[in-house]
């Protein structure tokens, strides 16, 4: 066989790296209801129609009107950028145009006097979809010109798609015990839908009957349907100040399976003591697994203040709790993965297959503008804070580790909402425009398809932080009907 460099041989062990490009653990990335979203998502304090089954359920029992609300996103466009994805100055790219339904919810009255309101909802918590796709074919002087003069063919590819779907499906119920205090309750049953797909190959060829091949296929889906149970207090001191406090519980799991997939093979690549070479082959996949997705503890408090009779200002804080790392998909350790080869520890498809969840403590805020025109009319300005959970040093040591989280990307996004409402004798429709901005780091393989090392061609390079940038922009419509 062809003689190649020992170098290449370091490929077994930098295909466990994982690709991972997403924000799709993020926890505020949309807003929704009638006022609730042109107000940025600070409706903790303020929020009393349909919407406040999901921000704030003690809210209902202030509700004036009953009726329905339908929310959604119209149109929304995201492009990320990755810097270095292939290689040092070499940027990756996704853009993504999707409709996202937000909200419908409901309001329903239990007395003439308003002191006792239910209400139902179910909303989008995240629909996320990224997808990068990268071929390179080039020429490359990387193998020795005593054995192999001139350059040889090389050929790169990196793919790697995420979509994230979660919706829950909130009850509540509300009581005023006066006219100045609420309390609120309710379950909220959730559902999480989640694929992750990475391929990476590479070779390099000096005789085309015998290529230097690697290869690395990885697949990770999941669902699973989670409990929480959400409650809140709203206070009115005066006619103008308005408080609101919620506090969710951690989820506990209903029902939910995953499958795993992983293959990988080399092709002529050193990997003997002897100095042999030969070909390594691994293929695991598992079906029907149990799932540990989990949602941390959340906690919102929340103040609105009429300013004037045409001005009314409104802000939030929001804090979720930390997840402990855990992996997301039970594995079967006792499953071989590479074949012709000694079982043991490195060679358990655990080590393979193996996807994690860790999530650091995160805060996020919100502030709102309202300013009523006249009857008809009024005008909405929105900022929120979409933080990343995800720390670049614990993502740095699971990799090492060889515990890959589920995303190894940290983007936090700064968002903008702006538009107005027109009221009609019974319905309220709302217009307005958003835009996002965010900066982040990913964790990632040590890849360079531009390079001379052929270790950094086949991705075997020490993992590297890298920079991502992201801008959103979308349309948002809301429409309410009163009874």
């Amino acid at each position: 066989m062809l003689s190649r460099p020992a170098a290449l041989s370091m490929v077994i062990l930098a295909l466990l790296s994982s690709l991972s490009f997403a924000q799709d653990l993020n926890y505020n990335t949309y807003q929704r209801g009638t006022r609730s979203a042109m107000m940025g998502g600070a409706a903790v304090a303020g929020a009393a129609d349909a919407s406040a089954v999901f921000y704030n359920p003690a809210g209902l029992a202030f509700a004036t009107e009953s009726g329905f609300d339908i929310s959604a996103q119209a149109l929304r466009w995201e492009s990320t950028r990755f810097e270095d994805v292939l290689g040092r100055g070499k940027d990756g790219e996704s853009d993504v145009i999707q409709l996202i339904p937000l909200l419908v919810a409901r309001v329903i009255p239990v007395d003439d006097e308003g002191e006792f309101q239910l209400g139902a909802a179910l909303s989008a918590v995240q629909q996320h979809r990224t997808a990068l796709q990268e071929v390179i074919r080039n020429s490359r002087n990387v193998l020795p010109d005593d054995q192999f003069p001139g350059a040889e063919a090389f050929a790169g590819r990196l793919d790697s798609s995420r979509q994230a779907n979660e919706y829950w499906v909130a009850f509540a119920g509300a009581w005023r015990p006066n006219e100045r205090l609420s309390f609120g309750f309710g379950p909220i049953v959730s559902y999480r839908q989640q694929r992750v797909s990475n391929q990476f190959s590479a070779s390099i060829t000096s005789d085309p009957t015998q290529p230097v091949v690697a290869t690395d296929d990885r697949v990770h889906e999941f669902f699973q349907f989670s409990l929480l149970f959400r409650s809140g207090v709203s206070w009115r001191p005066t006619d103008t100040l308005r408080f609101g406090l919620t506090a969710t519980s951690p989820s506990q799991k209903i029902f939910g399976r995953g499958s795993a997939l992983a293959e990988e093979s080399l092709t002529n690549v050193l990997l003997l003591p002897d100095g042999s070479f030969g070909s390594l082959y691994g293929l695991s996949r598992q079906k029907g697994r149990d799932t540990n997705y989990r949602i941390p503890f959340n906690a919102e408090l929340g103040v609105e203040l009429d300013i004037s009779e045409d001005w009314t200002v409104a802000t939030s804080l929001q804090y979720w709790g930390r997840l402990q790392r855990r992996a997301v998909i039970d594995i079967n350790g006792f499953d071989q993965f590479y074949r012709g080869v000694p079982f043991d520890a490195s060679n358990s498809a655990s080590r393979v297959l193996s996807i994690y969840d860790e999530r650091q403590e995160v805060m996020n805020a919100a502030l709102g503008i309202e300013h009523r025109f006249n009857e008809e009319y009024t005008g909405y300005f929105g900022f929120w804070t979409d933080i990343s959970p995800i720390e670049g040093g614990e993502a740095k040591e699971a990799e090492a580790l060889g515990q890959p989280l589920l995303t190894q990307t940290t983007l936090d996004m700064y968002n903008f909402i702006t538009g107005f409402s027109h009221r009609s004798e019974h319905t309220i429709v709302t217009l307005g425009g958003t835009f996002g901005i965010g900066r982040g780091r990913r964790w990632g393989p040590g890849v360079d398809f531009f390079s001379d090392d052929p270790t950094r061609l086949f991705g075997a390079g020490e993992p590297r932080k890298t920079s991502v940038s992201s801008i959103t922009a979308g349309i948002v419509f809301s429409y309410q009907y009163l009874f």
